[in-house]
C-alpha cells in the first residue's frame, strides 16, 4: 500500500500521511509520496526525487526525507545560558553590598556590569545573549565563555 503525504512545502514539516487512495489536498500543502519502508516520524521533506508514481491520471513525486531538527534545542540551550546568566548575579552580588569597601568607581562598574547581565533577557535567542554578555570588571574570563554551550 502506498503512503502519501501532504507537507508545508516552506519547512518540509509533515501535516497529514493517508494510507492508500491520495485525499484531497490541504490547502497551502504540497503532496508527495512516502518511498517503500520510509518512516516519516520525525523526518521532514527536503526535496523531491526524480522518481515518482502514479495515482490515477497524475503522478506524484517521491519525498526526500531527513531527520527533523530538535526542535528543543534552542530552548535548552536559551535556557542554559539564562541559567549561567542568574548564577552570575549570584556570584556578584557579594560585589555591590553597600558596606563592602571598595571605590565608587569600581562599585559603579560592577552595578553597570550586573544591569548589563540583566538586560541580556532582552534577546530572543541564545546567541544573541552570548553576544551580548558584557565583560567582567574586574577582567576575570566571563562566565560564559567558561562553559559549554
Amino acid at each position: 500500500m502506498m503512503r502519501y503525504i501532504h507537507f508545508n512545502p516552506l519547512d518540509g514539516v509533515i501535516i497529514q500521511v493517508i494510507d492508500g487512495g491520495a485525499a484531497q489536498a490541504l490547502d497551502g500543502a504540497a503532496v508527495a509520496a512516502l518511498g517503500p519502508g520510509d518512516e516519516w516520524i520525525g523526518m521532514r521533506v527536503v526535496a523531491l526525487s526524480a522518481e515518482s508514481v502514479a495515482i490515477g491520471p497524475p503522478r506524484i513525486p517521491v519525498a526526500v526525507l531527513e531527520p527533523s531538527p530538535d526542535p528543543q534545542a534552542g530552548l535548552r540551550r536559551l535556557m542554559y545560558v539564562r541559567t549561567a546568566r542568574n548564577a552570575e548575579l549570584d556570584a556578584t552580588d557579594v560585589m555591590v553590598v553597600p558596606d563592602r569597601p571598595m571605590a565608587e568607581d569600581t562599585r559603579s562598574a560592577w552595578l553597570t556590569y550586573r544591569a548589563a547581565l540583566r538586560d541580556l533577557g532582552r534577546h530572543q535567542t541564545a546567541g544573541e545573549m552570548i553576544a551580548a554578555w558584557p565583560a567582567r570588571p574586574d577582567g576575570a574570563t566571563r562566565t560564559i565563555d567558561q562553559s559549554e554551550t
